[in-house]
């Protein structure tokens, strides 16, 4: 999840100028057919998926609260790094929850039909570990 001040941005790029303009909260996803912690939200969200699988169609579902995408317990490291993504900005403070939320492998399949800017299935969007240039990372409860 993507954030950033609208009040005091005009977009997300203008916020990317910032060293602190933009902040990402990450939640890992486990594929765990079996787990009665599945998330519910994630469900619902993934049900939908086949109404936007290219970059600008649009669907609507009902609305749902965004925490309820984030484990309970709320365990997390946090530090400045860049987006994921070229040009690879390092102006974003990451937050990653260290505890995984909870899909099924049908609902994991339905987010790998989704396709990126360039048409290409979003499959294996990752790059890879990079160096930490020595910055701290910070860990909190």
């Amino acid at each position: 999840m993507v954030h950033y001040d609208a009040t005091k941005y005009n977009n997300v790029a203008e916020a990317e100028q910032d060293h602190q303009g933009v902040a990402v909260l990450a939640i890992f996803i486990d594929v765990d057919n079996e787990s009665p912690q599945l998330n519910q939200a994630m469900g619902d969200l993934s049900s939908h998926l086949s109404d936007i699988l290219y970059p600008g169609q649009v669907t609507q579902m009902s609305p749902f609260a965004m925490q309820s995408l984030v484990p309970k317990s709320k365990e997390y490291f946090r530090y400045h790094g860049s987006l994921t993504t070229p040009p690879c900005i390092e102006s974003l403070i990451w937050t990653v929850v260290k505890n995984p939320i909870y899909i099924t492998q049908a609902q994991m399949d339905s987010f790998r039909t989704l396709h990126g800017n360039d048409g290409e299935r979003l499959e294996k969007n990752y790059r890879p570990l990079q160096s930490h240039n020595d910055r701290p990372v910070y860990h909190g409860k």
